[in-house]
Protein backbone atom coordinates (compact mmCIF):
# COMPACT_ATOMS: atom_id res chain seq x y z
CA UNK A 1 0.00 0.00 0.00
CA UNK A 2 1.80 3.40 -1.06
CA UNK A 3 1.70 6.46 1.60
CA UNK A 4 2.77 9.34 0.24
CA UNK A 5 3.29 12.10 2.39
CA UNK A 6 2.79 15.82 2.12
CA UNK A 7 5.57 17.86 0.82
CA UNK A 8 8.01 18.96 3.29
CA UNK A 9 9.80 21.48 0.84
CA UNK A 10 11.24 24.21 3.46
CA UNK A 11 10.08 27.59 3.45
CA UNK A 12 13.05 30.45 3.04
CA UNK A 13 13.15 32.06 5.92
CA UNK A 14 15.19 35.01 5.01
CA UNK A 15 13.06 35.68 1.98
CA UNK A 16 10.04 35.52 3.70
CA UNK A 17 10.95 37.86 6.77
CA UNK A 18 11.73 40.47 4.24
CA UNK A 19 8.19 40.08 2.69
CA UNK A 20 5.16 42.10 4.83
CA UNK A 21 1.91 39.74 5.03
CA UNK A 22 -1.42 40.95 6.38
CA UNK A 23 -4.67 39.65 6.34
CA UNK A 24 -4.99 41.94 3.09
CA UNK A 25 -1.91 40.44 1.28
CA UNK A 26 1.51 41.08 0.77
CA UNK A 27 3.94 44.03 0.15
CA UNK A 28 7.09 43.04 -1.70
CA UNK A 29 10.60 44.68 -1.46
CA UNK A 30 11.78 45.95 -5.09
CA UNK A 31 14.80 44.87 -4.75
CA UNK A 32 13.53 41.01 -4.75
CA UNK A 33 14.95 38.70 -7.24
CA UNK A 34 13.63 36.62 -9.52
CA UNK A 35 14.40 33.31 -7.61
CA UNK A 36 13.47 34.84 -4.25
CA UNK A 37 10.18 36.24 -6.15
CA UNK A 38 9.45 32.64 -7.36
CA UNK A 39 10.56 31.14 -3.95
CA UNK A 40 7.65 33.46 -2.41
CA UNK A 41 5.11 31.71 -4.82
CA UNK A 42 6.10 28.62 -3.81
CA UNK A 43 5.65 29.16 0.17
CA UNK A 44 2.35 31.03 -1.07
CA UNK A 45 1.48 27.54 -2.75
CA UNK A 46 2.58 25.66 0.14
CA UNK A 47 0.52 27.87 2.61
CA UNK A 48 -2.55 27.27 0.86
CA UNK A 49 -2.29 23.30 0.62
CA UNK A 50 -0.82 22.97 4.03
CA UNK A 51 -3.19 25.77 5.89
CA UNK A 52 -5.72 23.32 7.81
CA UNK A 53 -3.10 20.62 8.66
CA UNK A 54 -1.19 23.42 10.13
CA UNK A 55 -4.18 24.99 12.32
CA UNK A 56 -4.60 21.07 13.19
CA UNK A 57 -1.24 20.13 14.39
CA UNK A 58 -0.99 23.81 16.25
CA UNK A 59 -3.81 23.19 18.00
CA UNK A 60 -3.08 19.51 19.43
CA UNK A 61 0.30 20.73 19.82
CA UNK A 62 -0.71 23.28 22.12
CA UNK A 63 -3.32 21.09 24.08
CA UNK A 64 -0.36 18.02 24.52
CA UNK A 65 2.04 20.49 26.09
CA UNK A 66 0.29 23.54 27.32
CA UNK A 67 -3.12 22.70 28.40
CA UNK A 68 -4.95 25.04 26.09
CA UNK A 69 -8.70 24.38 25.08
CA UNK A 70 -10.70 25.60 22.25
CA UNK A 71 -11.69 28.54 23.85
CA UNK A 72 -7.70 30.70 24.23
CA UNK A 73 -7.32 29.06 20.27
CA UNK A 74 -10.76 30.60 19.39
CA UNK A 75 -9.14 34.38 20.91
CA UNK A 76 -6.08 33.67 19.10
CA UNK A 77 -7.42 32.86 15.86
CA UNK A 78 -11.07 34.19 15.37
CA UNK A 79 -12.15 30.38 13.79
CA UNK A 80 -14.95 28.80 15.25
CA UNK A 81 -14.76 26.25 17.60
CA UNK A 82 -16.16 24.06 15.42
CA UNK A 83 -13.77 24.12 12.80
CA UNK A 84 -10.96 24.11 14.93
CA UNK A 85 -12.21 21.12 15.99
CA UNK A 86 -12.83 19.20 13.32
CA UNK A 87 -9.45 20.13 12.16
CA UNK A 88 -7.43 19.28 14.94
CA UNK A 89 -9.40 15.84 14.73
CA UNK A 90 -8.66 15.17 11.15
CA UNK A 91 -5.17 15.91 12.07
CA UNK A 92 -4.77 13.47 15.08
CA UNK A 93 -6.01 10.99 12.42
CA UNK A 94 -3.42 10.95 10.01
CA UNK A 95 0.17 11.56 11.66
CA UNK A 96 2.43 13.52 9.36
CA UNK A 97 3.70 10.41 7.35
CA UNK A 98 -0.09 9.25 6.62
CA UNK A 99 -1.27 11.96 4.52
CA UNK A 100 -1.58 12.67 1.09
CA UNK A 101 0.22 15.17 -1.19
CA UNK A 102 -2.13 14.21 -4.09
CA UNK A 103 -5.37 14.53 -2.11
CA UNK A 104 -6.83 17.45 -0.42
CA UNK A 105 -7.24 17.87 3.53
CA UNK A 106 -11.36 17.36 2.69
CA UNK A 107 -10.65 14.28 1.52
CA UNK A 108 -8.43 13.12 4.24
CA UNK A 109 -11.41 14.87 6.38
CA UNK A 110 -13.96 12.78 4.22
CA UNK A 111 -12.45 9.45 5.50
CA UNK A 112 -11.45 10.51 9.14
CA UNK A 113 -14.47 8.95 10.37
CA UNK A 114 -13.41 5.36 8.81
CA UNK A 115 -12.58 3.51 12.43
CA UNK A 116 -9.26 1.56 11.61
CA UNK A 117 -6.16 3.40 9.91
CA UNK A 118 -5.88 0.48 7.52
CA UNK A 119 -9.66 1.28 6.03
CA UNK A 120 -8.53 5.18 5.80
CA UNK A 121 -5.59 4.12 3.89
CA UNK A 122 -7.76 1.89 1.80
CA UNK A 123 -9.78 5.06 0.63
CA UNK A 124 -7.48 7.45 0.38
CA UNK A 125 -5.45 5.14 -2.20
CA UNK A 126 -9.25 4.70 -3.98
CA UNK A 127 -9.51 8.25 -4.17
CA UNK A 128 -5.96 8.62 -5.77
CA UNK A 129 -6.33 5.81 -7.98
CA UNK A 130 -9.73 6.68 -9.17
CA UNK A 131 -9.42 10.64 -9.16
CA UNK A 132 -12.14 10.95 -7.06
CA UNK A 133 -13.81 14.14 -5.94
CA UNK A 134 -14.35 14.77 -2.64
CA UNK A 135 -18.46 14.13 -2.45
CA UNK A 136 -17.07 11.18 -5.12
CA UNK A 137 -15.22 9.68 -1.89
CA UNK A 138 -17.87 10.70 0.60
CA UNK A 139 -20.57 8.77 -1.87
CA UNK A 140 -18.19 5.48 -2.39
CA UNK A 141 -17.68 5.04 1.27
CA UNK A 142 -21.49 5.83 2.52
CA UNK A 143 -22.08 3.35 -0.36
CA UNK A 144 -26.02 2.64 -0.20
CA UNK A 145 -26.39 4.04 3.51
CA UNK A 146 -28.89 7.00 2.65
CA UNK A 147 -32.68 7.33 3.08
CA UNK A 148 -33.23 6.95 -0.20
CA UNK A 149 -31.07 4.07 -1.22
CA UNK A 150 -32.36 1.91 1.99
CA UNK A 151 -35.90 -0.30 2.48
CA UNK A 152 -38.15 2.13 4.11
CA UNK A 153 -41.38 0.22 3.59
CA UNK A 154 -41.91 -1.20 7.25
CA UNK A 155 -41.65 2.91 8.66
CA UNK A 156 -44.91 4.65 9.15
CA UNK A 157 -44.76 6.93 6.52
CA UNK A 158 -45.44 9.64 8.85
CA UNK A 159 -42.23 8.70 10.64
CA UNK A 160 -40.17 8.67 7.60
CA UNK A 161 -41.23 12.14 6.35
CA UNK A 162 -40.97 13.70 9.38
CA UNK A 163 -36.92 12.42 9.13
CA UNK A 164 -36.66 13.41 5.92
CA UNK A 165 -37.77 17.39 6.92
CA UNK A 166 -35.40 17.03 10.02
CA UNK A 167 -32.29 16.46 7.40
CA UNK A 168 -33.59 19.26 4.45
CA UNK A 169 -33.54 21.58 7.96
CA UNK A 170 -30.52 20.64 9.06
CA UNK A 171 -28.82 20.55 5.77
CA UNK A 172 -30.29 24.27 5.32
CA UNK A 173 -29.17 25.69 8.35
CA UNK A 174 -25.29 23.76 7.74
CA UNK A 175 -24.98 25.83 4.38
CA UNK A 176 -26.63 29.02 5.61
CA UNK A 177 -25.08 29.05 9.31
CA UNK A 178 -21.62 27.45 8.49
CA UNK A 179 -21.22 28.15 4.29
CA UNK A 180 -20.73 24.05 4.05
CA UNK A 181 -21.95 23.95 0.67
CA UNK A 182 -21.86 19.99 0.95
CA UNK A 183 -24.46 19.49 3.69
CA UNK A 184 -22.61 17.45 5.40
CA UNK A 185 -23.66 17.76 9.01
CA UNK A 186 -26.85 16.71 7.29
CA UNK A 187 -25.56 13.90 5.21
CA UNK A 188 -24.28 12.77 9.03
CA UNK A 189 -27.66 12.94 10.42
CA UNK A 190 -28.72 10.93 7.50
CA UNK A 191 -26.77 7.93 7.19
CA UNK A 192 -27.39 7.79 11.12
CA UNK A 193 -31.32 7.63 10.83
CA UNK A 194 -30.54 4.91 7.76
CA UNK A 195 -28.57 3.16 10.30
CA UNK A 196 -31.49 3.14 12.88
CA UNK A 197 -33.95 2.08 9.73
CA UNK A 198 -32.03 -0.90 8.85
CA UNK A 199 -31.77 -1.91 12.64
CA UNK A 200 -35.89 -1.47 12.68
CA UNK A 201 -36.20 -3.35 9.50
CA UNK A 202 -33.83 -6.35 10.88
CA UNK A 203 -35.89 -6.31 14.21
CA UNK A 204 -39.15 -6.34 12.12
CA UNK A 205 -37.90 -9.36 10.15
CA UNK A 206 -36.51 -11.29 13.11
Amino acid sequence: MSTKVISRRPVDMPVFERVEWSELGIRLPHNLTYDEWENVGRTIQTLDRSIHWALGDWINFGEHKYGEMYAQAIEATAFTEGHLRNVAYVARRYPHNKRRATLTFNHHYAAAPVEDEEGRNMWLDKAEENLWTVKELRQQIKGKTMLKDVETDSVPTEILATMRRICGIVRDYDIRVYRREDGSVAEALEMELSELIQAYNEQSSS
